[in-house]
């Protein structure tokens, strides 16, 4: 979204953001004042409580099987080496050397794809606890802060935001806030 700033005649401020693929024709949500999207972000984090979801015995299961995984990765790279050895001394044929090094390669790729499954679940979200945190923060401080404290906040701490546009009487409930990513 892009922000935009006017100044009526008496002086007062008026800001509002507009989606940038609206520019594009790919967008049709309209302009949407800069004090419904706040009402509409801190009611978010008012509704919002996060249960803690990964408990440690989780965590704990998914950083063993993750060591299994990786053990794993090295038990095929020996027996890989030990082909190479065979098939250089002859010991095996092209086609088996090749069977067995195909063989090698799709069970690495499993491996691999299970290991980062597992790495990017735990790494890309924030814990709970965290969640919390931001969430009282924002309830307890936004009518304090400054605007420029507010964009930052939402910069670092913010990823990516979908607002929708839905069918309500009054004005500030026609903005939905659909998904929050953290950073």
């Amino acid at each position: 979204m892009k922000g935009h700033k006017k100044t009526n005649e008496k002086g007062v401020h008026y800001r509002s953001y507009r989606c940038i693929n609206r520019y594009e024709k790919k967008c049709d949500m309209p302009m949407i004042s800069e004090k419904i999207l706040e009402k509409v972000f801190v009611q978010f984090f008012e509704e919002i409580k996060i249960q803690n979801t990964a408990t440690p015995k989780k965590k704990k299961k998914e950083v063993y099987r993750v060591k299994e995984l990786t053990n794993e990765l090295e038990r095929i790279k020996n027996r890989r080496k030990k082909w190479q050895y065979a098939w250089a001394n002859e010991l095996m044929t092209d086609a088996e050397y090749m069977s067995r090094i195909n063989e090698e390669n799709q069970m690495e790729d499993e491996i691999t794809l299970e290991i980062n499954q597992l790495t990017a679940s735990s790494s890309n979200s924030l814990d709970s606890d965290k969640i919390n945190i931001i969430s009282t923060y924002i309830q307890d401080n936004w009518e304090e802060m400054s605007t420029i404290e507010k964009k930052t906040f939402i910069q670092n701490t913010v990823d990516r935001i979908v607002i929708e546009k839905v069918e309500a009487k009054k004005l500030i409930d026609r903005v939905e806030i659909k998904e929050l990513k953290f950073r």
